[in-house]
């Protein structure tokens, strides 16, 4: 079946006519009438139009033959190379109905919730799209507009309305895509194929590559009111890289900062592991207790040391890397030794103790971590760990 030019495909043309120019990429050609408008405009220079369907593909192939447009088979950009001025999308966008049949689907809708494959799409079209390069996206009320607005702010993209139509049930919107400012500058760096990882209070994390490493990027979220945090956070990771301390900072921007990714395993899922040896566990957990000492000495606080489920990451050489200082701070009095001492004693802790046979005599420890915590010496840190792993 070949979606049937509607109201949609009518609102698209008359976008494409207004905006499409140099290299033209459409994804899901359908029926060609967008492909075969862009082919006429003087600003563009090629159009390459795809379809997940062999026989939109050589309906179209046969409808507009011109010099100017080639067609090809492709599930969104599987089969597409290169990259691209405009990037025309008219995708199926509705919400499943389980009683539409199974071949009317395939050209109306776009997933469960509706938004899927655009999810898909706007995750690809990045490392599709020059720098200047635009998309030009149709959905509706019922693919969900906070849903898309979401999916273009995770990609590093900015958005603005271009046009809207209201129809039966529903309004068709035609959004104009672009590169945001941030993602255009970490490309001119080098970095690409950023997919986003984690969400934080006040920054969002992506992964990237750059030169075929896996790197981390943390973005500065514009949605708080809180700013400056990730140029903050830079900083301090740059000042604790010289103490070895933390992921490598690699480059830092405005409201931004690039650093090695670690691969490994959160402290407790590693723990987790059967055939760890009692040794290897002590030298881990000393380490982590040297750089809580370090952090000290240096008048660092931390803050999630009593509770580091996602702050430590042990990588693949069992190295115990600290990560995510968005709430490290200079203060007068720092307790990161501390705040390590009562995470090993928690709940979190309590059958790797008695698994690995340490922090056993816990009033004895409590009392040492009281003397250190008045007096921040070696001498004092050296008590405190002999009392926590000495079997």
């Amino acid at each position: 079946m070949i979606y049937e030019p509607q109201e949609d495909s009518y609102l698209m043309q008359r976008i494409v006519k207004e905006f499409a120019k140099g290299k033209v990429l459409e994804i899901g050609t359908g029926s060609g009438i967008l492909a075969g408008t862009a082919a006429q405009k003087k600003e563009v220079e090629s159009v390459f139009a795809v379809d997940i369907n062999p026989h939109a593909v050589e309906y179209s192939r046969l409808k507009y033959d011109s010099t100017k447009i080639r067609f090809r088979i492709s599930d969104l950009f599987s089969h597409v190379k290169g990259k691209y001025d405009t990037i025309i999308f008219n995708p199926p966008y509705l919400p499943e109905d389980r009683n539409e049949d199974e071949e009317s689907s395939l050209t109306t809708t776009g997933g469960k919730k509706g938004h899927e494959i655009i999810e898909r799409f706007l995750n690809m079209a990045g490392e599709h799209m020059n720098p200047d390069g635009e998309i030009l996206l149709l959905f509706s009320t019922l693919t969900g507009i906070e849903k898309i607005d979401q999916l273009v702010a995770d990609n590093l993209f900015e958005s603005e309305n271009i046009a809207e139509l209201k129809i039966a049930f529903e309004t068709l919107y035609v959004d104009k895509i672009k590169k945001n400012v941030i993602r255009k500058e970490l490309e001119e760096k080098g970095i690409h194929s950023f997919k986003k990882y984690a969400q934080g209070h006040r920054g969002k994390i992506y992964t990237g590559l750059l030169g075929g490493k896996k790197v981390a990027v943390k973005i500065q979220r514009s949605d708080k009111e809180a700013q400056g945090t990730v140029g903050q956070e830079a900083n301090v990771l740059q000042e604790l890289n010289k103490e070895g301390i933390g992921p490598k900072l690699i480059l830092s921007g405005k409201d931004y900062f690039v650093s090695e990714f670690v691969e490994g395993k959160v402290i407790l899922d590693y723990l987790s592991d059967e055939g760890l040896s009692r040794e290897k566990v002590v030298n881990i957990l000393k380490d982590l207790c040297e750089q809580m000492y370090k952090l000290d000495k240096l008048n660092y606080n931390k803050e999630e040391m009593h509770r580091p489920l996602k702050h430590v990451i042990i990588d693949e050489k069992d190295h115990a890397v600290l990560i995510d200082f968005e709430r490290c701070r200079k203060r007068e009095k720092t307790h990161n030794v501390t705040q390590f001492t009562q995470f090993l004693l928690s709940g979190h802790m309590q059958p790797y103790r008695e698994r690995f046979n340490i922090a056993k005599n816990t009033n004895s420890i409590l009392e040492q971590a009281k003397e250190y915590a008045e007096q921040q010496t070696r001498e004092h840190l050296e008590k405190l760990m002999s009392k926590l792993f000495d079997a």
